[in-house]
């Protein structure tokens, strides 16, 4: 793969930064230019380099298998970063990824001599986002130099390129949120999405994001992403039920800073049920908190998924759900009780129960603990109907090996007599 020159044009107040991707494999799918587009006002904060476009598209190289050369400047420090990245996700998911070659025209040990003093935090208009705003408030946060000065916005990511009108009001809200607080919203479109054919876009999706702020990287000498409370998450020996690679990234994200640049995770150990207690009499959010997936129409929350049944019961065991306007509706306990949660993610009504104890919340102690042993019976059921389709599998293997390899017979023949 051949990362090519960035290319940088100002059209109609638009600034587009693109940049060609030639691909090794043969009928990928993938697209073969990389764009992100933003505000003129933003041009004077981009980048000279090609740091955000190496660290945006490593996840499929690896995915591919495919070594990476930049016809352009890298930073010095995440070359030899990457290197140790690349060595945790190969060790920790051998089946998706493989360790590449990363090669580039110039190395560099920092940009510009540009003063950076910019601190950023990506933002997405969940809790994660709107806890991390909250923390690093002056009135919450006496570190000058850790205080937010600007949030990355970007459309294309939850929020589907083809639905613009619901990114131009979240923008223009939380622009309006902001905007007291000194704060800067950076809104970004990017087709950087339809770069990953990995099964799960989970896997890409935080380098995605730190790429993209990396972009800006003459202005902002800090980028915060907000953790999603994974330390709550007890790691198992059952590494096959375990597909929550946002634990992964609390322990790599700073693999992904540069000289000029740190990328830090913040507010990892603390549990949701803790953020959405914090944020709850936060009256700027009441018309503005968006948390579920299922509906991107606005910022209107459908109220009947799994994530948005986990805030409004947390919500209303804190006594605010009613002043929610993005919750139109009541908790519904029958809606509640028919989740299932997966493996990895068993410890999201543990830390609910925790919490309903505190308050003395009986009934959603009781609905909690429901979904909890169901999702356990629904885990372990599917495993042990695996382990009785074990024969059948050992069948077809067989029988494969028989046709592909002319000697499988007779090792099975010495086996036999063997024992």
């Amino acid at each position: 793969m051949i990362i090519k020159t960035p290319k940088i044009i100002l059209k109609d107040d638009i600034v587009s930064l693109s940049v060609q991707i030639l691909w090794e494999t043969v009928d990928t799918g993938l697209p073969d230019t990389l764009w992100f587009t933003f505000s003129k006002e933003l041009k004077e904060y981009v980048t000279e380099n090609s740091n955000a476009f190496l660290i945006c598209i490593l996840q499929q190289a690896m995915f591919q298998s495919e070594n990476i050369h930049v016809q352009g400047k890298v930073s010095k420090k995440l070359l030899d970063s990457l290197d140790q990245y690349q060595i945790i996700y190969s060790m920790w998911h051998p089946e998706w990824f493989t360790r590449i070659d990363i090669t580039c025209d110039e190395v560099i040990t920092d940009s510009s001599p540009v003063k950076r003093t910019g601190v950023m935090s990506a933002f997405s208009g969940g809790v994660d986002s709107f806890h991390g705003l909250w923390a690093h408030l002056p009135e919450n946060d006496s570190d000058t130099n850790s205080q937010i000065t600007h949030t990355l916005f970007v459309h294309g990511f939850d929020i589907p390129l083809s639905n613009k009108c619901s990114y131009d009001v979240a923008s223009k809200k939380y622009k309006k949120i902001m905007k007291p607080h000194g704060i800067e919203l950076l809104s970004v479109q990017t087709n950087l999405r339809e770069f990953c054919s990995m099964p799960n876009w989970d896997a890409m999706w935080i380098p995605a994001v730190v790429g993209t702020a990396h972009i800006f990287d003459r202005k902002i000498v800090k980028f915060y992403l907000a953790e999603i409370n994974t330390y709550d998450y007890k790691p198992t020996k059952w590494k096959k039920f375990i597909s929550n690679f946002s634990f992964h990234e609390n322990i790599t994200l700073k693999l992904l800073s540069t000289e000029t640049l740190e990328v830090s995770g913040k507010e990892g150990a603390i549990p949701k049920t803790k953020k959405i207690e914090a944020i709850a009499d936060w009256d700027e959010v009441y018309d503005a908190l968006h948390v579920c997936w299922e509906n991107s129409e606005g910022l209107q929350n459908c109220c009947r998924c799994q994530k948005c049944m986990f805030n409004m019961s947390v919500l209303d065991m804190e006594g605010t759900l009613q002043k929610y306007m993005t919750f139109p509706l009541d908790v519904d306990r029958q809606c509640v009780r028919s989740v299932l949660y997966p493996f990895s993610m068993l410890y999201v009504p543990k830390i609910v129960i925790r919490r309903a104890q505190q308050l003395k919340r009986n009934d959603v102690i009781f609905d909690y603990r429901y979904i909890l042993w169901k999702s356990r019976f629904n885990i372990y059921s599917k495993y042990l109907i695996s382990l009785l389709n074990l024969p059948k599998h050992i069948y077809v293997l067989s029988a494969v090996l028989k046709i592909n390899m002319p000697g499988y017979e007779k090792f099975v023949l010495w086996l036999r007599q063997s024992y």
